[in-house]
């Protein structure tokens, strides 16, 4: 499995017995709980522990920051965020595609252009050039980044440029108004 990508976290609230005080009341009691359901990218099995405890473990994870916030998003009843470009909302494929790649248990472009072997092998025909293809558009966008920027640097650069242009043009206007021309006055026609 690929560590590069965080594991998808869904949450859910279940009924628990909490055991002590169902002994002392006669009857039973429950608390409302968070559950996380996490299954790694590409991967189908889930593990399903007290989301609390689970996130509380992921403390030294690379992705604990976004695991934590799609907790916190949960509990405050928002929608949890998106860790990349969801399938869906790729232009570069059709919904057959998206069903393929969903079917492989891949959600973001990024996690496609993650893809191990595995899961390219659930994706059956077609999955490496998907893979491919996920990986190219993702640099294509990276790219995009920087020719940006690099076009907003040149851009100011030549306004730089044409504005020194213009304060020397003025200032050779300056110097040459109202001094006489130099050199031999021009032969008249005889």
């Amino acid at each position: 499995m690929s560590t590069d990508r965080p594991a998808y976290v869904e949450f859910e609230i279940r009924a628990v017995e909490d055991r002590s005080e169902t002994i002392k009341a006669g009857h039973p009691v429950y608390h409302d709980v968070a559950y996380a359901i996490v299954t790694p990218p590409g991967g189908n099995l889930t593990v399903e522990k007290v989301a609390e405890d689970w996130v509380a473990a992921k403390r030294n994870d690379p992705f604990y920051r976004h695991y934590k916030e799609a907790l916190t998003a949960f509990l405050e009843d928002r929608e949890a965020p998106v860790d990349g470009t969801p399938i869906e909302m790729w232009p570069s494929v059709t919904p057959a595609q998206v069903k393929q790649i969903r079917a492989a248990g891949l959600r973001t472009v990024e996690d496609l252009a993650a893809a191990n072997e595995t899961s390219i092998a659930k994706m059956g025909m077609g999955g490496r050039a998907l893979k491919d293809r996920a990986a190219a558009w993702l640099d294509a966008a990276s790219d995009t980044g920087k020719v940006a920027e690099e076009n907003a640097a040149l851009k100011a650069q030549l306004a730089d440029l044409a504005e020194t242009v213009d304060r020397q043009s003025k200032q050779i206007d300056e110097l040459t108004a109202g001094k006489p021309k130099r050199g031999r006055p021009k032969k008249e026609a005889a």
